[in-house]
């Protein structure tokens, strides 16, 4: 099971943080990434933990997103460099189901997203 926790949202349920296999932290800006792992108490020790640029960070070559995304990975080995290739793709813009709308990162839980 993946976890994305949106560290500016409702923190992930803790009984969900330790079943996760996997985290995916999406780094909007450097202090993402500790706010993300802050998140993650009692998360299994051998759970993987993804940093992801967020896409117009990485398509803009954010140097201050992607530095942090590497010093942070030199640093812990527990964290794995990653990027979102659905959007390289376009998946969601080829996909006639997906939801075209441009909807926050952590969307809106008033809606069901």
């Amino acid at each position: 099971m993946t976890l994305s926790p949106k560290p500016f949202g409702q923190p992930p349920l803790p009984e969900v943080v330790g079943r996760a296999d996997e985290v995916k932290i999406i780094v909007h800006e450097p202090g993402d990434i500790q706010a993300g792992l802050d998140t993650l108490s009692g998360l299994p020790q051998d759970a993987v933990i993804w940093l992801h640029p967020e896409w117009s960070r990485a398509r803009e070559r954010d140097l201050s997103v992607l530095n942090a995304i590497t010093q942070a990975v030199k640093e812990n080995p527990r964290l794995r460099a990653g990027y979102q290739m659905h959007k390289l793709y376009r998946a969601d813009d080829l996909d006639a189901h997906s939801d075209k709308r441009l909807i926050p990162l952590g969307g809106n839980a008033a809606l069901g997203y």
